[in-house]
């Protein structure tokens, strides 16, 4: 029997609300010092696949409520052809809500949010690059921060850390401002905006203001 999860309340909002002009698919990238070998990075996500059952997904429709079920059909990389974080098209990715693409250097992972939250996808990616550049032979070494591939989910990683968690005690509501309205024309596609700054001069611009979270931050 096909295992199937309940999708968890922030999940439930993203699914609620995604449409074409607003996907609610988020990307996290890397960049490699060479040009990405295709073949590997997909034999490195199908052994990053396993490992990761909680991801390895499809959209289930219940009489009341949807849910994501099992999918055991193959999730293939693609080579970035479109402009990042369009709506996730599951006829393309084989019934999957995220998909893993590569552009010269670049490994992408872009996922529909219902499925994960940053901090997953960011897991996600750090073992897939680090089983990639085993599979390039690079031989990285692993200091405990990448989930070891080899290994089984625990269950932690398998619940709704919300229900877990959650309080049952009410919090006062504070007072705050209303949130600042931009002004103008909706642009009704995607704008993708690269800059480049120095890292050191943003630390000293930052030190006069004293802003002191800013050199944790650079160190991602």
């Amino acid at each position: 029997m096909d295992q199937w999860y309940k999708i968890d309340n922030a999940g439930k909002v993203f699914h609620a609300v995604s449409e074409r002009a607003n996907s609610s698919v988020f990307r996290i990238a890397m960049i490699m010092n060479e040009h990405v070998q295709p073949d590997k990075l997909q034999t490195s996500l199908d052994h990053v696949m396993k490992r990761f059952p909680m991801f390895a997904v499809k959209l289930g429709r219940g009489v009341f409520w949807d849910f994501l079920v099992e999918n055991d059909k193959k999730l293939f990389v693609k080579e970035e052809s479109t402009f990042p974080c369009s709506p996730v098209d599951p006829i393309e990715t084989n019934g999957y809500l995220f998909r893993v693409l590569y552009y010269k250097k670049r490994i992408s992972v872009e996922f529909f949010h219902s499925v994960t939250d940053g901090t997953g996808a960011l897991e996600f990616l750090k073992a897939l690059v680090f089983d990639y550049l085993n599979q390039t032979g690079e031989q990285p070494n692993n200091d405990g921060t990448v989930i070891d591939v080899s290994g089984t989910p625990s269950e932690y990683e398998l619940d709704d850390s919300y229900q877990n968690y959650k309080s049952s005690d009410s919090s006062k509501r504070t007072k705050e401002e209303n949130a600042y309205q931009i002004k103008g024309t909706p642009i009704e596609e995607t704008v993708v905006i690269h800059g480049v700054m120095s890292a050191l001069e943003l630390r000293k611009a930052a030190k006069t203001i004293q802003v002191q979270s800013l050199p944790t931050l650079l160190r991602f």
